[in-house]
């Protein structure tokens, strides 16, 4: 088994337990990358210089591009390849306006995400898209409008990169290889999760008129603070004219599926309960279980001005126990996963039941433990700080790659990719009673013993962070060591056979 170790951090990154295979593990290398960098996808409506330049009264039209990741051709010979589209962070607005180092297609965590799904056999796309609100706003009802509006704007951007990419398909020479329903979204962090669970999910007008999106009108009725004529439709194929006149919203690439067949959300949230419904794309969640927003299934969205609550909203945890329940996930409920991945996320002690969440713990303070960036050369770092309080490269770099490759697996499934070792389950999930093991609790020793007969040929340790911690060769039906040195806490124990691997949860105390 690949081994990847990063040295003088608690994130150790274990790769799954089989011979490197496309879009489970890397099989290129950084120099076997293509980059194609600001393809002009889309031109659209702005509010970003109405806000900011008191020279300019209305919304102007916006270029967007994207850049593209993916295994030069030249080295290349795969032609269907799905496509995953990386969708960056910083709450709306512009990089280091936001008071962050993450906020655009280039930023650290975007081009770290994409280039790492690109070495696994994927075609990464980056897209930039529309800015601009107001989150200081002190009126609750502004606030949500604005929210609202910006959200719109940002997943019918979304949905115009992936209709040029299937009319490229279609139509130009499938200039990237790519498989026009092999379609990923993973939203990266600051609201990007959100962003990208909107283009995901929400699909239906009624799912923007439930009573959370209803706003006083000032003269004593109640409106929507969406409106489909002002704002252009979901899908972004209906013109927008606002009240006074500005077209806010222009009509890219219609004729073609802006469809999502997987998702990866970096702790999103949801304004109301029931956008997920049974036949849309199975949900990964990406959350550290120590944040005080992820605890929870829902929370107050509050104004940063007054700290008065605007609504009450679904968050990650609710959301993604949402998508279990509309059976999305089912496909992977039903399959037996057997890499370190899913095993090690099965045996946490927080959220081990729900398929397809995976905990990435960090900071109490910083929603994101995968988000990093330069210090050197962003102008906001002290700033930043305080926002993703803990921040460092490679405990990121590490939690990247986990989340990489707990994608990875499902993307198999889901996307029918050709994973053999995934799709044909080479190593079988044996029952947990195949092993005894004792003592459980324990200080620091360890005593396996195999029943039936069956010869254990090695035996894993795995933390709660998914990080292999240690390893022992055994070829015996008994295994025993009295020297763990292991601290306090949930491991997960992956025994290893011949007909297969068994699993077991230990805990040690002190």
């Amino acid at each position: 088994m690949k081994q990847i170790f990063t040295l003088l951090l608690i994130s150790i990154v274990c790769v799954n337990a089989f011979a490197q295979e496309r879009y489970t593990e890397e099989i290129f290398t950084n120099n076997e990358i293509k980059v194609t960098e600001n393809i002009h996808y889309a031109t659209n409506a702005t509010i970003l210089a109405l806000l900011f330049n008191e020279e300019v009264n209305e919304f102007i039209p916006e270029p967007l591009f994207m850049d593209v990741y993916e295994p030069d051709p030249t080295v290349d010979t795969v032609t269907d390849r799905p496509m995953v589209m990386v969708v960056h962070g910083g709450d709306g607005l512009p990089l280091y306006a936001n008071n962050s180092c993450i906020g655009d297609k280039t930023d650290s965590v975007t081009v770290v995400t994409a280039r790492k799904l690109a070495r696994m056999g994927y075609v990464a796309v980056a897209p930039n898209y529309r800015l601009g609100w107001n989150p200081l706003s002190p009126s609750q009802d502004d606030f949500l409008n604005g929210l609202v509006d910006a959200g719109v704007r940002v997943q019918q951007d979304l949905r115009a990169c992936a209709r040029y990419l299937r009319k490229d398909i279609a139509e130009d020479g499938n200039t990237y290889n790519i498989n026009s329903s092999k379609f990923g979204i993973w939203g990266t962090a600051a609201t990007a999760g959100t962003y990208a669970g909107f283009a995901a999910y929400i699909n239906e007008i009624e799912e923007l008129q439930t009573e959370t999106y209803f706003v006083s009108d000032g003269a004593g009725g109640i409106v929507n603070v969406y409106n489909e004529a002002e704002s252009g439709n979901i899908e972004g194929t209906l013109v927008g004219v606002n009240a006074v006149g500005d077209t806010t919203n222009y009509v890219n690439t219609p004729g073609y599926s802006s469809a999502f067949q997987i998702a990866a959300l970096g702790s999103a949230i949801s304004l109301d309960p029931g956008i997920v419904d049974a036949d849309e794309p199975p949900m990964i969640m990406f959350g550290n279980p120590n944040s005080v927003v992820t605890k929870v299934p829902e929370g107050p969205i509050q104004l940063p001005t007054t700290g008065e609550t605007v609504a009450l909203v679904q968050l990650s945890q609710g959301l993604v126990k949402e998508a279990n329940e509309a059976g999305v996930n089912d496909v992977w409920k039903n399959h037996t996963f057997t890499d370190a991945y899913t095993l090690a996320q099965q045996a946490d002690p927080n959220f081990g039941a729900v398929e397809g969440w995976l905990p990435l713990y960090g900071d109490a303070e910083n929603e994101y433990p995968w988000v990093y960036w330069d210090s050197a050369t962003c102008p906001v770092d002290s700033i930043s700080s305080v926002s993703f309080p803990g921040m460092d490269r490679d405990y990121a770099l590490a939690q990247i790659d986990t989340m990489a490759g707990y994608f990875g697996v499902r993307a198999c499934i889901s996307l029918g990719l050709d994973c053999p070792s995934i799709t044909s389950i080479k190593e079988a999930l044996l029952a947990e009673t195949v092993v005894d093991i004792a003592p459980n609790p324990t200080l620091n020793s360890l005593n396996l013993v195999a029943n039936n007969g069956l010869l254990m040929q090695s035996v894993e340790i795995y933390n709660i962070n998914q990080q292999l911690v240690n390893q022992f060769e055994v070829n015996s039906t008994n295994f025993k060591t009295n020297n763990l040195k292991l601290a306090p806490g949930l491991y997960t124990v992956l025994v290893k056979f011949d007909e297969g691997i068994a699993n077991k949860k230990l805990i040690v105390v002190e």
